[in-house]
């Protein structure tokens, strides 16, 4: 571990973009580093990658990539823009189309009636799972035809969003797209940037195939800057000159963070998802090899930070700004700083802290800055889920480092590790899911106390390892070995004034809610136009077969999904596919939800497409039809969205069965606000089978006080939203049309856990 240096500048990076421009950006099959260490040079494309071309604009000493060099890293590129210019880009897929019957992709026997299956996109070099060997789940979902980007994050026209059924193909290739047109190979797209500054990424989203191509390395960073960015590395450098006498430097204070998990080869050249994925043979199919997923998602034990495993950084006693993205599949990450070695001795022959996390300080999230920093205890962490960003400073310069050398980022969110849990689950909630800290938590001399063995055991875990920051002296002189001098304490509190004068003075520049700085945000006045109800279902209460001629699923009129969205609408009077929930959402009106008796619903809609009829198989050039939108809410309002997390059986009527998994739920081209969030609890915990909905505290300076464009929604729980629905902002660009919403566990996207809305003028 910590042996691979943190790439920066081996990210080819944009200047920031300052004039209406056209960029072409290809998608490729190449090879990239993995690690430092030469030896571990790939001989054969390992990566998909997105690649800008070589007329793009070029930051300063970047090493061009439009070429058939190694590439630095296995993710990026790196785009900066300015606020308010816009940017044209054409997407340019170079994939080819699998040449070896889908790479044994493709399910035997699917083919009927002499339709043959038609060859889709190229198989990407991870060790996807075989669809030769596919269970029922996998044989509902769509193989992959190409390649499709969005711009996680961006509020851009819906033609402009990466629709997951406009697909990027293979020159040549036979599919079609629903209104009879074959699927292109490139496209042109408008992103507007005229939202707030904020960190953004470019992801995959083609249908059904998100999880392996984002794996296989299509992710890269996208950042809208404006004035706040100049002001605060202005007021950092300010900072830090004052705190160690030290005049601004070349070295870099704005960081980004991407991290992912993955599972690596011996040789640390090629990334595996098939080995993160644990499955097992389905011994009662004796005439086929099938194989059944024991967990869906995948996990991987090796936790990458721009494309290295665990890698090491550099700094100096000085203020950092930390741009962290999580990338992963489906790994919530409860990130925390500790002293990896505080058994080392102090000069002055002092205890030795082991956890720092009161260096951090969150000043923003996806949205763009916050109103107001928040400040962590240095026993707490950052909760990130898939999809979601922070924007957080670390000050060193009150760090002796002389006595502490080193400050490793690492993840908590490892308790299911330590239950001896065979799969490793995924993240459900804070108490099931973190590997908590100890209240004795300095090591005395000559006394192995609790928190040295907590440290010990966490460290041993793998996953539970992000990186490490190594802390270089800036000299003898300037060392923070004279933190007893009171005027850095001032300085400190001189910093944090003018940072908060900052953060509000931006905050005010949103026009979507009206931010009156460190209260909650609202509508400003407005009326919410509309409620809506959205359950997220996971099979966490596996169902008897049906009887002959009866649907599996009596609310859906379909099949069980391991996971699903379910689009609620008033109860239409038939009992029998009623579901009931201990809540009332006033569905016809804009009232406020509340806490109820059991309330009836009918599910209105709960797949994205109406057949299931995969592309590909059988000589399906199309899509199935995609399912009528049930939520049609109009540009320029706000709406209440209700969504609960809860598992697929009928409160009132079955005992509870299994917990769900923690979901981040994410709606393409909004922001919104957490008003409320509500439990999903047993009325009488010995005998949980009548439950209710009781509304939880707000977490102190997060929820109703920032915005999300990604949600954590844990198990058993309900989150209000405020949405709102931007109205178009000028120059012929408006926000209407279809764009979809789900979780960001990618691998439940592609399961079924993805609807879409539908804005209208």
């Amino acid at each position: 571990m910590f042996e691979n240096d943190l790439p920066l500048t081996k990210f080819f990076i944009t200047t920031v973009i300052d004039q209406p421009t056209e960029l072409t950006v290809k998608i490729q099959s190449r090879r990239a580093k993995l690690s430092d260490n030469p030896a571990n040079t790939p001989a054969m494309p390992n990566v998909w990658r997105y690649v800008i071309a070589k007329e793009a604009w070029q930051l300063a000493g970047t090493t061009p990539e439009d070429n058939d060099n190694l590439l630095e890293t296995p993710i990026g590129p790196i785009i900066r823009v300015k606020r308010g210019t816009p940017l044209t880009v054409t997407w340019v897929n170079e994939l080819g189309q699998d040449t070896g019957g889908m790479g044994g992709m493709m399910p035997p026997g699917m083919a009927m009636g002499g339709a043959a299956d038609l060859p889709g996109l190229a198989m990407p070099p991870i060790n996807p799972l075989p669809m030769a060997y596919a269970n029922a789940d996998m044989l509902m979902m769509n193989p992959s035809v190409g390649v499709v980007t969005h711009l996680h994050g961006g509020q851009v026209p819906a033609a402009s969003d990466g629709w997951p059924l406009s697909s990027l193909s293979y020159p040549g290739n036979p599919f079609q797209d629903a209104c009879g047109e074959a699927f292109p190979v490139e496209k042109t797209v408008l992103y507007p940037n005229s939202q707030r500054a904020a960190m953004l990424w470019f992801h995959d989203h083609g249908m059904d195939n998100t999880a392996p191509q984002v794996y296989a390395g299509l992710a890269g960073l996208y950042f809208i800057v404006d004035g706040s960015d100049e002001a605060l590395a202005q007021l950092m450098n300010a900072y830090n000159t004052k705190q160690n006498g030290q005049a601004p430097s070349d070295e870099i204070v704005e960081i980004p963070l991407v991290l992912q998990d993955r599972m690596v080869d011996g040789d640390v050249c090629c990334v595996d998802y098939w080995a993160g994925i644990p499955t097992q043979v389905d011994y009662s199919k004796p005439d086929a090899l099938v194989l059944n997923k024991v967990r869906p998602e995948f996990l991987g034990e090796t936790v990458f930070v721009n494309g290295r495993a665990w890698p090491r950084h550099n700094v100096t006693q000085k203020v950092y700004r930390l741009r962290l993205l999580n990338g992963s599949n489906a790994r919530t990450y409860a990130l925390a700083l500790i002293n990896p070695t505080p058994w080392t001795a102090t000069p002055n022959g002092s205890a030795n802290k082991i956890a720092y996390s009161d260096l951090l300080t969150v000043i923003g999230n996806e949205t763009g800055l916050y109103a107001s920093s928040r400040t962590l205890g240095e026993k707490d962490y950052l909760l990130l889920a898939p999809g979601e960003r922070l924007d957080v400073l670390l000050d060193l310069t009150g760090i002796c480092a002389h006595e502490v050398s080193k400050l490793r980022l690492v993840n908590l969110a490892v308790q299911s590790v330590f239950n001896n849990e065979w799969p490793e689950a995924i993240f459900q909630t804070e108490d099931r899911s973190i590997y908590r800290v100890p209240n004795n938590f300095t090591l005395p001399k000559g006394v192995l106390d609790q928190g040295s063995v907590w440290l010990n055991t966490l460290l041993a875990v793998k996953q539970a390892n992000v990186m490490q920051f190594c802390i270089e002296p800036i000299g003898a002189d300037a060392c923070a070995c004279a933190s007893a001098n009171p005027q850095l304490a001032l300085n400190r509190l001189a910093f944090k004034a003018d940072l908060e004068d900052l953060l509000v003075k931006y905050a005010q520049q949103d026009t979507a809610f009206d931010d009156p700085g460190q209260k909650a945000l609202t509508a400003g006045g407005a009326v919410v136009a509309e409620n809506r109800l959205v359950l997220l279902m996971n099979n966490t209460n596996p169902v008897a077969p049906p009887k002959p001629g009866e649907p599996a699923n009596k609310f859906t009129r379909g099949d069980w999904q391991d996971t699903q969205i379910w689009e609620m609408l008033a109860a239409d009077g038939n009992a029998d596919n009623a579901f009931k929930l201990p809540f009332s959402v006033p569905l016809d009106t804009n009232g406020i939800g509340f806490a109820s008796g059991y309330q009836p619903y009918r599910v209105a809609r709960s797949t994205f497409l109406v057949a299931d009829k995969p592309i590909a198989r059988n000589g399906q050039r199309a899509y199935a039809d995609l399912h009528p939108p049930t939520f049609t809410p109009t540009a320029g309002t706000y709406e209440r969205w209700y969504v609960a997390n809860i598992g697929n059986w009928q409160p009132g009527t079955d005992a509870a069965a299994g917990t769900p998994d923690m979901h981040p739920f994410h709606i393409h081209l909004v922001s919104f606000v957490v008003l409320r969030r509500f439990s999903f609890q047993a009325v009488d915990a010995s005998n949980p089978v009548d439950y209710q909905f009781v509304e939880q505290p707000l977490a102190a300076g997060y929820d109703n006080n920032i915005r999300h464009d990604t949600v954590r929604i844990y198990a058993n729980e309900m989150v209000e939203l405020l949405v709102y629905f931007p109205a178009s902002p000028c120059c012929g660009v408006n926000y209407t049309g279809r764009y979809p919403y789900h979780c960001h566990l990618v691998e439940h996207e592609d399961m079924g856990m993805m609807l879409h809305v539908e804005v209208l003028p």
